[in-house]
């Protein structure tokens, strides 16, 4: 029966779609923290121009040039604050089903802005190797950015907890071949036990204290969603972690080529 068929499927896309909002819904808990204190920042700043401004004023003493410096300067900071609120918003609501064209290397800018305050913290080191040129996938934008922040935020962690020296996360952005844009994320960190792989996508599995053993589990289900593969490209354990994944580029893009 095609109907119960098609219901099956919206019900699963329902469940996953929930699955999802509470996966991130658990993540900014965990970051509530550092966003505080990264929001903070541009707000005292604002605060500390505000009431320089006032004193320059009710001296009498105003040069306009400087008293333009400190509004810019305002504006600025508030542009700032404004811009981790929307990406804070945007990632904790519940996404539409409909899906656009997205450019992955914006994404990953988006995501590491988010994680700015962890990965300040713990000092790790930032290489992007981003191609400019990849095309353009049709996605659910809020899904794929939970995945490239599930996966930097899982490397920035393992390198934490195994207090590597060199703390150093490659993020790399690539075609794979004509059809497939593939998105990579290594770290310096520990890498993967031969007993944690064979279970690493399941749920509910995982080797943090206080996690849910969600993030890798909810991640491949969106990528399959989106017709990808993801999947772990490590090595041996003790060299690291090499998680990537592929989502098809779209018709559109290629036919835009011809």
């Amino acid at each position: 029966d095609i109907s119960d068929r098609k219901l099956a499927e919206e019900e699963a896309r329902r469940h996953q779609a929930e699955l999802a909002h509470m996966g991130r819904l658990n993540t900014m808990g965990e970051m509530a923290s550092g966003i505080a204190h990264e929001l903070n920042q541009p707000l005292t700043a604002i605060a500390t121009n505000a009431y320089a401004s006032i004193k320059m004023l009710e001296s009498g003493d105003v040069a306009n040039e400087k008293l333009a410096d400190i509004m810019e300067n305002i504006g600025i900071q508030a542009e700032r604050s404004g811009e981790i609120i929307r990406q804070l918003r945007q990632f904790v609501r519940k996404e539409q089903p409909q899906r656009a064209l997205l450019d992955l290397n914006e994404l990953i800018e988006e995501v590491l802005m988010l994680l700015k305050p962890e990965i300040v913290k713990a000092g790790v080191l930032v290489e992007r190797r981003l191609d400019r040129s990849i095309k353009r996938v049709m996605a659910q934008r809020i899904q794929i950015e939970q995945v490239i922040l599930n996966l930097v935020k899982n490397a920035v962690e393992a390198m934490v907890k195994d207090n590597s020296a060199t703390r150093r996360l490659i993020i790399t952005t690539e075609m794979g071949g004509r059809h497939g844009v593939i998105v990579s994320v290594e770290d310096s960190g520990p890498g993967i036990s031969k007993e944690m792989r064979d279970t690493l996508f399941d749920p509910f599995i995982t080797s943090k204290e206080k996690g849910m053993g969600l993030g890798l589990s909810i991640s491949q289900g969106i990528i399959e969603a989106h017709q990808g593969n993801l999947y772990l490209d490590s090595s041996s354990s003790g060299a690291g972690a090499l998680f990537r994944f592929a989502l098809p580029a779209t018709q559109m893009e290629e036919e835009s080529e011809r």
